[in-house]
């Protein structure tokens, strides 16, 4: 009688589990012989890609905006959405990462270019009347919850770290708490430096990081006058009496936006971005520490904190407006498949598509999916042609 009921127990499972790959897939992207083509999000646009694995065996991409390729199809663009896969490569809107108290309602119909490109959030301190931008969210598991961290954005000088909560990675995120502002007016939170965005959390060993910040020189080191308050830090990120704190602030860099960091052989690999987001001069470099909190180094040995020199990283994916997929930017922290191959997500232009949202094509950003690789010397690097060929193998998984 055990046996049978035993059978039944495991024969429920395998139901479940042929469910759940098949709610995760549907094929939107084209495959053949393993080999798929990026981008492979074109239907929307997409910005910031975070990226995670859940228990339930789905891949889940949380993103600052999308616009829909058919016009007839109605999606909230002031908010974080969704996206969901079972292989990396064919990916469907999901649902919004909020619930209805946090989604303006408004579509991309309603899009006005004086307002701002992506979401609305009604952040509520003093001024009851502020609506935040949302920008750059990334998703994090932390003591079997999952924490959203996103950027708002007023202005410049008006900018937050939010963290929002929830129990499951496809449950409604509750607002949590501003863990770090540029505005006084949030009290402790306070920090003396401008457009806080891109927040970049990670766990290594025992002890969690939450890396955020923007550069404040351009691609060629010049510097930007209106941007002279601006840098990436990290801090240690600690949980107290059920809230984040954040540690002692140290200095990264300033040259560089969407940073996010690889640990690999025993080193931290910096991968952050520079250029013009609207064209090819939107190019990733990589830097090196030995630690997670620096000091990161180029190939030369120099930091890329050095604020009276320009040592910046290394290029390890640039592009040209020759090329048919150029402008990449904003990676997001990798999946490993189970060959050991690292995949991360980003977005670039893709000039053979009809633009969404932009007048002209070479300014549109799709998603791309691209394997990470690490050469004899344990550095890591793009395989440009490869993606310019676009037909790559489909991550083992």
């Amino acid at each position: 009688m055990m046996r049978i009921h035993m059978k039944k127990y495991y024969a429920r499972i395998l139901i479940v589990v042929i469910l759940l790959s098949f709610i995760c897939y549907r094929s939107q992207g084209k495959t053949s012989d393993g080999i798929y083509i990026n981008p492979v999000i074109k239907d929307y646009v997409y910005h910031d890609a975070s990226l995670i694995r859940s228990m339930d065996g789905c891949f889940y991409s949380f993103v600052s905006s999308i616009v829909p390729r058919d016009s007839t199809e109605s999606k909230a663009y002031y908010t974080v959405s969704i996206f969901r896969s079972n292989d990396l490569v064919n990916w469907n809107f999901f649902k919004y990462a909020f619930d209805k108290r946090y989604i303006e309602n408004r579509t991309v119909n309603d899009y006005d270019r004086k307002v701002g490109r992506n979401g609305k959030f009604p952040y509520h301190k003093e001024n009851r009347n502020k609506h935040y931008a949302i920008w750059a969210p990334d998703i994090f598991k932390y003591k079997n919850k999952y924490y959203l961290f996103v950027s708002l954005h007023l202005s410049i000088q008006d900018t937050k770290i939010a963290v929002f909560e929830s129990d499951s990675i496809n449950g409604d995120f509750k607002y949590k708490q501003i863990l770090v502002s540029s505005n006084k007016e949030d009290g402790d939170s306070y920090v003396d430096t401008e457009e806080l965005i891109d927040p970049f959390p990670i766990t290594v060993g025992r002890k969690s990081y939450l890396m955020y910040g923007s550069f404040r020189r351009d691609s060629g080191g010049k510097w930007l006058p209106k941007r002279s308050k601006m840098g990436v830090y990290i801090s240690q990120l600690k949980m107290k009496k059920g809230k984040f704190t954040l540690g002692k602030r140290m200095f990264v860099t300033d040259y560089y936006e969407g940073c996010m960091v690889i640990p690999h052989g025993g080193k931290y690999w910096l991968l952050g971005t520079n250029g013009s987001l609207y064209n090819s001069t939107y190019k990733i470099d990589y830097a090196v520490a030995d630690r997670i909190t620096g000091p990161y180094l180029n190939d030369k040995g120099e930091s890329i904190a050095d604020t009276i020199n320009y040592t910046p990283g290394n290029p390890i994916l640039k592009t040209t407006s020759k090329q048919r997929f150029n402008g990449f930017g904003c990676p997001s922290n990798p999946i490993i498949d189970n060959n050991g191959q690292y995949w991360v997500m980003m977005h670039g232009h893709a000039k053979e598509y009809l633009p969404i949202q932009m007048e002209i094509a070479e300014q549109e950003r799709y998603t791309f999916l691209v394997p990470l690789y690490w050469d004899k010397e344990g550095k890591p690097y793009f395989d440009v042609d490869e993606i310019q060929r676009n037909k790559i193998r489909k991550p083992a998984l």
